[in-house]
């Protein structure tokens, strides 16, 4: 065998080509980081790609690093100053050629996010406001269903762990404290406003169980639903 000869793809033993592909979840994650220009949450995801590597299974870090920065690159097409994120490209595939380890080739990448994610968040919102206005925005719409955490993180582009704990910093309550006052208000409204019966006013706010409607009412208005119809009859 002479150093001049081809060697095709199919030639290489399996275990030099095996990595990992980004899954569903993955790809999901990081669109939804990169739509609300996410520096936080895209770090923490494409930090984790390399964390969830074991060590010694044979996967090739430089293909990963590529592979990542190929569908980074692909969905920030569309950003603004076309030389800056260019520049950027090629200064992260110059890092990558030149990393030895998976730390430096991970770092490489996240200088490149910092670099893209900068120059598209120029004059917009910061991502967590844009985040915490669309779980919002969903709650007042669905808010009379079962309106799970992670139903409204999907709406928000953000994982459930991470929209919990930015909701909670952002609004001072969590997010299920702040859907039953939602669902709580319009219940006091309808109340006051309709003859309609205790029990159907707390299906149609969310409440399927009339105790548990009882009794978030009473641990948010501090009487019960019977209590607060009398006083406005």
């Amino acid at each position: 065998m002479g150093t001049d000869r081809i060697i095709f793809r199919s030639d290489l033993p399996e275990e030099l080509l095996r990595r990992p592909r980004l899954d569903t979840a993955a790809v999901s994650r990081l669109r939804a980081c990169l739509d609300l220009c996410d520096a936080e949450a895209l770090e923490n995801i494409v930090s984790a790609q390399f964390r969830e590597v074991r060590p010694g299974s044979n996967v090739n870090y430089y293909l990963l690093a590529c592979e990542l920065l190929g569908f980074i690159r692909s969905e920030v097409v569309d950003v603004p100053d076309a030389p800056t994120r260019e520049a950027a490209y090629d200064a992260a595939c110059r890092a990558l050629e030149a990393a030895w380890t998976p730390e430096l080739l991970c770092a490489a990448l996240l200088n490149y996010c910092e670099a893209v994610l900068n120059t598209a968040s120029r004059g917009q919102a910061p991502p967590t406001d844009q985040a915490i206005e669309l779980a919002k925005k969903y709650i007042a719409e669905n808010y009379a269903g079962e309106c799970s955490l992670r139903d409204v993180a999907n709406y928000a582009h953000l994982s459930p762990n991470y929209l919990s704990s930015v909701f909670k910093k952002k609004v001072g309550m969590s997010m299920n404290s702040y859907i039953a006052v939602v669902r709580i208000n319009e219940a006091k409204r309808l109340l006051k406003s309709t003859a309609e019966g205790i029990y159907e006013i707390g299906e149609k706010v969310g409440y399927r169980d009339p105790k548990h409607f009882r009794k978030v009412f009473k641990e948010n208005v501090g009487i019960s639903p019977a209590k607060y119809r009398s006083l406005y009859q």
